[in-house]
């Protein structure tokens, strides 16, 4: 058959294209020999591999510079001038790496007896190197979450067994002590700012020599020290002493008395005080604020049913009688006012009141107090019985024994300097005598003997409920 050399070198030709055209896609070339197509297939072999270990280097290259402890000195020193870069490093692998692939094409097997690469190995020793620190690192969380879990089932069952109820009940309480404890404090706390300002201020008065002279002029040392030593605790007294001329306005003899009483009897201090502001004062007044304690003003001293009323109550001592303070004059009427309560168990009547009918039946003295006469005239006009009876100890308890009240007149002389007047209102269980003395607590807190008494006293008027 003949034989077509164009034809068939062209066939030879198409079929060396389409040969060369499986391993690296280019129809260039024009013919190979076997050894070139082995060269190519090994090239191209060698560069698949390449292409497929070259992430693994980089990936092995990152992980090498994470754990500097694993690697040399010189390689963790930091790159210098002239030594070659990564992206350098990389390419002249590359082209060991394709040198190696040829050779080894010549001298191995297929390309499917080919050995795994090292990069593999290389990244799962480094995975079974971390795997302790990420064990350590797993028990520390695991403990963790099981002391919240601890602290969670021990401090929410506490909290949920609470009784929100009884915290709700005791909240008012609770707010009334904190309230209590803070008002004690504030108190405590005024009572020390007043305590500290009086004692300034006494040291004042008892450095000056003007103030002190007066007081001990009008009332002499003994008394002038009574009324200094209270104005180191009590600022109204205090003030007493500090303006003795503020009493001076309805005379001397006024002046003296009233600046006594606050000396003798402390618990007359506050109407002593507002004096010189409030007398004199058309009528008495109902403000129980302004009551003196009338129980008992000692608890050594039996009660009885003759209440304990005082003449410079400010309810009625700014008001005028005899021509003075009714706080000063008043003790006729005031005595009179604490029978008729007594026996009758009434208060309509208050010691003004007595006061008021004493001068209106003219038995009211200027300057000179109340008449004795008033006391059995005015009696039977409130519901009593009265008769004098001679002033000795034995009438004095036999009277009280029987269950009746005396008015004492008494006398200049222990008692008083011109005259006084004031109840026998019992007995104790040692035969002593119960007093209520209008004009002073402190007479009033002890019992007295008969015999004493009916030396005081130049009169008494007995009396009973009608």
């Amino acid at each position: 058959m003949p034989y077509n050399d164009d034809a068939a070198r062209r066939t030879a030709r198409e079929r060396s294209q389409a040969r060369m055209g499986r391993y690296d896609g280019s129809a260039s070339r024009s013919s190979t020999d076997s050894y070139g197509r082995a060269r190519q297939e090994s090239d191209h072999l060698s560069q698949s591999r390449y292409t497929r270990q070259a992430p693994r280097q980089a990936s092995q290259y990152s992980r090498d510079r994470e754990q500097p402890s694993r690697r040399g000195a010189d390689e963790r020193r930091p790159a210098r001038s002239g030594r070659q870069t990564q992206p350098e490093r990389n390419s002249r692998g590359s082209r060991e790496a394709s040198r190696r692939a040829s050779e080894s094409s010549r001298r191995q097997a297929p390309s499917g007896q080919r050995r795994s690469s090292q990069p593999t190995s290389s990244r799962t020793g480094s995975i079974l190197e971390r795997i302790p620190g990420i064990a350590v690192v797993g028990a520390g969380i695991v403990v963790i979450i099981a002391l919240f879990a601890l602290i969670f089932a021990v401090i929410v069952p506490s909290c949920s067994k609470t009784d929100e109820a009884p915290q709700a009940s005791s909240a008012s309480s609770q707010a009334a002590a904190a309230h209590d404890i803070v008002y004690t404090v504030g108190q405590k706390a005024k009572a020390k700012r007043v305590e500290v300002e009086t004692a300034n201020q006494v040291g004042s008065l008892e450095t000056s020599n003007a103030s002190v002279e007066a007081l001990v002029s009008l009332l002499g040392e003994e008394e002038a020290a009574k009324l200094i030593a209270q104005a180191k605790t009590n600022p109204d007294a205090l003030w007493i002493a500090a303006h003795p001329d503020e009493y001076a306005f309805d005379g001397i003899a006024i002046q003296y008395k009233i600046l006594k009483l606050a000396a003798d009897e402390p618990a007359s201090i506050p109407y002593v005080r507002e004096f010189p502001a409030k007398y004199p004062a058309n009528d008495a007044v109902a403000d129980k604020e302004l009551a003196m304690d009338v129980a008992s003003p000692s608890d050594k001293v039996p009660t009885t049913n003759i209440p304990h009323l005082y003449q410079w109550d400010r309810r009625w001592a700014y008001t005028i009688y005899s021509s003075a303070s009714f706080g000063l004059t008043g003790c006729g009427p005031t005595s009179l006012a604490m029978v008729y309560q007594g026996l009758n168990r009434t208060v309509d009547k208050t010691p003004h009141d007595i006061a008021v009918m004493a001068e209106e039946g003219g038995f009211m003295s200027e300057f000179n107090g109340t008449d004795s006469a008033f006391f059995t005239e005015i009696a039977n006009g409130l519901g009593l019985n009265c008769w004098e009876s001679y002033p000795d100890a034995e009438n004095i308890k036999e009277e009280l024994a029987a269950g009746h009240v005396i008015i004492a007149n008494l006398g200049p002389g222990f008692f008083t300097t011109n005259g006084h007047f004031f109840v026998l209102a019992g007995l104790d269980n040692d035969g002593k005598v119960i007093v209520n003395d209008p004009y002073s607590v402190e007479r009033s807190s002890q019992t007295w003997d008969a015999d004493f008494i009916a030396a005081e006293t130049m009169a008494m008027f007995v009396y009973s409920k009608a």
